[in-house]
């Protein structure tokens, strides 16, 4: 029991996919949530969290300093994709604007975690598909959000339900086109299973984080702490398993193109 949930920590937490079964991976894929198994936004948010909340006391300064140096091991350890780069350096960029009193701009943020990526790799621009499709789902977040949140504004925001829905049809539509051009298909069942998923990512990550680093402790305490990350897991698997099953929308590369240019537009 304990070894698959390490095994399924390591894959939502660290992006270790080849740990995961092949049917497992297929599920994520086709129920529009393989998102959850690459390295991101949310993972680099829940180390910084962590590590914030262990230097509050001493000050901004020791935590941008202390979330810098965690950002740096924790792409080490990840192995430096594009997806976590692009998430390092926002992140880093963030606390730095926090610790000197300065507003960051999210959309100036992805364009300069662009740039610095581009620099630094520049194959990776040109033909990394996690890249597009994180990038992607970044600017939708940040550009569709607000304009959602306008379309759903007589949804209720109880339990930050509208939000959810904002920010989770935001990325969709933003990640359709990069989808269709490259894989010729994309998840219709993606929108409703991400609504789904989306709130049990951040328990997914905490407890999946706490398993990872008691598990170089005692036994008993990776055992209590890999019980509610055993839920909270096989939940969001239950999720993909059952998205999985529904159909593909097959789309051709300049129906992807158009769809592209209006979602821009």
């Amino acid at each position: 029991l304990f070894r698959s949930t390490f095994d399924h920590c390591n894959g939502v937490l660290l992006g270790v996919k080849h740990q995961l079964p092949d049917f497992t991976a297929r599920d994520f894929k086709n129920s529009g949530l393989q998102h959850l198994l690459i390295v991101s936004g949310t993972n680099v948010t829940i180390v910084i969290i962590f590590i914030s909340i262990l230097l509050r006391r001493f000050g901004r300064r020791a935590m941008f300093i202390g979330s810098i140096g965690a950002l740096i091991f924790f792409v080490a350890m990840t192995g430096a994709d594009a997806p976590v780069l692009r998430a390092a350096i926002m992140g880093a960029v963030v606390g730095l604007a926090a610790v000197i009193g300065k507003f960051s701009d999210a959309r100036n943020l992805v364009l300069l975690s662009a740039a610095i990526i581009g620099i630094l790799n520049p194959k990776i621009m040109q033909s990394d598909v996690g890249f597009f499709l994180s990038f992607a789902a970044t600017l939708g977040i940040v550009l569709g959000t607000p304009v959602l949140m306008q379309v759903f504004r007589k949804v209720t925001d109880v339990f930050e339900l509208r939000s959810l829905l904002a920010v989770s049809i935001g990325a969709q539509l933003a990640v359709m086109p990069v989808l269709g051009y490259y894989f010729g298909n994309f998840p219709v069942s993606g929108f409703v299973a991400n609504i789904i998923a989306e709130p049990l990512v951040p328990f997914s990550m905490l407890f999946s984080f706490a398993a990872t680093i008691l598990g170089a402790g005692p036994v008993i305490f990776a055992k209590i702490i890999g019980i509610p990350a055993f839920i909270v897991l096989e939940a969001l698997l239950q999720v993909a398993k059952f998205f999985g099953q529904f159909p593909l929308l097959a789309v051709s590369k300049s129906f992807a193109v158009v769809i592209g240019i209006l979602v821009v537009g």
